[in-house]
């Protein structure tokens, strides 16, 4: 591992480790658990400029060896970005805890798992429609039978007496109903957008053309 890397792993490290010491003291001294997640903040916060620092040091020699930006992956530190995450949230801190996996989705943008993470912070956090469309990423990322049953069950609770509003035994969103394709419609922009800022060109070639092929979402750039 490359030394700017294996500071920012050690850090990440110790931050997770007073993140567990805060969540384990929950029961057994509530006064103190969010002086540790604090603590985890403050050194999570110390391995971010080595972790971006690492990412444009990588950039730059890419570049240099003739590759075009649109082809360059972006590059982080997954665990840093997914602990600083789950200690903003402890902290109640759900708009920065949105930010820090929003960054992770950007390292990891065709991980299925990030998606449904940022729907359940943005759901917190009373964006509804955001968690929605997020959720919709998730789908299109990785078609699965859970994905499609949160969706369900958003749409009933959001609009119990609408065409999106499955019905609470429905394990599927109904896809003909306008609101729904709107809101595929809108994840799949969102998707392509993220694959193609993130060096994911010919990734984000496919998803335009299913887009485009499967849901006549249109158009795309």
């Amino acid at each position: 591992m490359p030394p700017l890397q294996s500071s920012t792993s050690a850090l990440t490290t110790l931050g997770t480790l007073y993140k567990v010491k805060g969540d384990l003291l929950v029961y057994q001294d509530p006064a103190a658990v969010d002086g540790w997640y604090r603590k985890a903040l403050e050194t999570l916060a110390r391995a971010l400029p080595i972790d971006r620092a690492y990412s444009q040091e990588r950039q730059r020699r890419e570049l240099a060896r003739g590759w075009g930006s649109e082809r360059i992956e972006v590059k982080g530190y997954g665990a840093l970005y997914k602990t600083l995450s789950d200690t903003y949230r402890a902290l109640g801190r759900l708009p920065e805890a949105i930010d820090a996996l929003q960054h992770l989705v950007r390292i990891r943008p065709l991980d299925a798992e990030r998606y449904a993470q940022l729907a359940e912070l943005e759901a917190a956090a009373e964006r509804t429609e955001d968690s929605v469309v997020s959720l919709w990423m998730a789908e299109k990322v990785s078609p699965s039978p859970e994905w499609e049953l949160r969706l369900a069950n958003a749409y009933h609770q959001r609009d119990p007496a609408g065409c999106a509003g499955a019905k609470p035994s429905a394990v599927t969103p109904d896809r003909d109903c306008p609101m729904v394709k709107a809101h595929i419609c809108s994840a799949q922009r969102r998707l392509i957008a993220v694959l193609s800022e993130t060096g994911r060109a010919d990734a984000a070639g496919r998803y335009r053309l299913e887009a485009a092929r499967t849901n006549g979402c249109t158009p795309f750039q």
